[in-house]
């Protein structure tokens, strides 16, 4: 299999005022298969858990949108940013019981996953050489399945 892909990446930046910024932008990344997730030969992970790969497994692609605010006020910053993915082939870890005591982990892509969230962090500077981040995300994630035949 051939893979020829461009991977673009932008940011735009708008200054409001002296203190506030708006930015959006957009990425595309790709994250490939490694090794391990690739062997098709059974492993011991532990005693409890067989894995083994898929040699069939195809790379992640994801596309993030994201637009979010910056605000400064003296030293201090706040960021806070909406962001929405589109993973296409998310690599996902099947389980299945193999004997009565041991799971069988095995590696598959899984179709489509949509993601959405916001990401919002606080830096304060309290003086030359200490600085406080304070930073929260909340997502949801939803997947939609495809048969092996959508490949």
């Amino acid at each position: 299999m051939e893979l020829t892909n461009l991977f673009p990446s932008f940011q735009v930046r708008y200054a409001l005022s002296g203190h506030s910024t708006l930015k959006a932008g957009y990425n595309k990344r790709v994250k490939r298969t490694n090794n391990f997730e690739l062997n098709p030969v059974p492993e011991r992970e532990h005693s409890e858990t067989l894995e083994q790969g898929d040699p069939d497994l195809l790379p992640e692609f994801t596309g993030t949108y994201e637009a979010g605010i910056e605000y400064s006020f003296g030293k201090n910053t706040l960021f806070a940013t909406l962001y929405h993915q589109r993973i296409n082939n998310p690599i996902q870890r099947v389980n299945s019981v193999f004997a009565d005591t041991i799971l069988n982990r095995v590696f598959t892509n899984a179709g489509l996953a949509l993601q959405t969230g916001l990401e919002a962090n606080l830096n304060i500077t309290v003086s030359k050489t200490w600085q406080f981040v304070l930073g929260a995300t909340c997502t949801t994630t939803r997947s939609k399945e495809r048969s092996l035949t959508d490949r």
